[in-house]
C-alpha cells in the first residue's frame, strides 16, 4: 500500500487540532486533518455551548414561578422539553458550520479526511484503508496519559 505524504498530519477536530489546521495553514504546510467526531471539541458539542442554553432555558421557566418582587404576579411558562433539546442542536449545528466546517472549505492546504485515524507506526497514519506518511504526525485531541500509583496530576 503507497502511501500519501504531508508535512503535516492531525489526528482530531477540536479546537486543538484546529489551532493546528489555522497555523499550517498560514505557513503554507501541505496538512491531512483526520477527525471521526463532530467538529469543534467539547466546548461547543457536549459542554459550554450546550449546558449554557439549556441552562438559560430552565431560568426561563424558573424564576416566572417566582418572582422577587409582591408586585409581580407568579407567571407559569409552559416547557417543551424536545424544542429545547432541538434549539441546542441548532445552535451546536450553527456553530459547527460557521466556526468549523467553513474554515476548512477556505483552507487550500489542509485537507480533511472523515474517520478514525490510527498510528501504524510512528510516521504513518491510516483512515478508512488509506495510508498517510509524515514526518510530524499529531494527535490532536486529548491523550491519554498513565498515572502510576501515588504521582498527582502535573506532578512527575
Amino acid at each position: 500500500m503507497s502511501a500519501d505524504k504531508f508535512d503535516l498530519i492531525i489526528i482530531g477536530g477540536g479546537t486543538a487540532a484546529f489551532a493546528a489546521a489555522i497555523k499550517a495553514e498560514e505557513l503554507g504546510v501541505k496538512t491531512a486533518m483526520i477527525s471521526d467526531g463532530p467538529l469543534g471539541g467539547t466546548c461547543v458539542n457536549v459542554g459550554c455551548v450546550p449546558s449554557k442554553h439549556l441552562l438559560a432555558v430552565g431560568d426561563n421557566v424558573f424564576y416566572p414561578k417566582r418572582p422577587l418582587f409582591k408586585a409581580v404576579g407568579k407567571a407559569q411558562p409552559q416547557f417543551d422539553f424536545k424544542a429545547a433539546i432541538e434549539e441546542k442542536d441548532e445552535i451546536v449545528g450553527r456553530l459547527q458550520e460557521e466556526n468549523y466546517k467553513n474554515v476548512l472549505g477556505k483552507m487550500e492546504k489542509v485537507i480533511f479526511y472523515k474517520g478514525k485515524g490510527k498510528f501504524v507506526s510512528k510516521n504513518e497514519v491510516k483512515v478508512n484503508d488509506k495510508l498517510f506518511k509524515s514526518d510530524n504526525a499529531r494527535n490532536g485531541g486529548r491523550q491519554r496519559r498513565s498515572i502510576r500509583r501515588g504521582q498527582c496530576a502535573g506532578r512527575r
